[in-house]
């Protein structure tokens, strides 16, 4: 391998891991908690805004489950993919703008901190 190809090597793989760390950098950032999350205070409304209606997680008629309280939000979130179904990394995305299709919003990024940090931080019913 001559010098030139070599050095070319070694400028590519620099390139490729600094932007690799970069995006680690970014995916960390979203994840840090900056406070104690509350069902109560914080989860439940997000919840009730944004799931919790008919048609949609207020009943099961077409989401299969409910939300409507502390139990059944854990239960869906333990059991349901519902995290990672507001991150969009599943291939079933939430919340729907229509329960029959599959087409959804992604929620604001501090709003789904606030989930995923309440789930870290041991979804307490506080």
């Amino acid at each position: 391998m001559s010098k030139t190809a070599f050095v070319l090597l070694i400028l590519i793989t620099g390139s490729v891991l600094l932007v690799m760390a970069c995006r680690k950098e970014k995916a960390n950032q979203l994840i840090d908690c900056p406070r104690t999350y509350s069902y109560k205070n914080d989860i439940d409304t997000i919840i009730k805004t944004h799931c919790r209606f008919p048609g949609c997680h207020a009943d099961a008629s077409n989401s299969g489950f409910t939300m409507n309280n502390y139990e059944e939000f854990k239960i869906a979130v333990e059991t349901k993919g519902v995290l990672a179904a507001i991150k969009h990394e599943n291939d079933n995305p939430m919340p729907r703008i229509d329960p029959f299709q599959q087409t959804a919003y992604k929620l604001h990024d501090t709003l789904i901190q606030a989930i995923d940090c309440w789930v870290r931080q041991g979804m307490l019913d506080n």
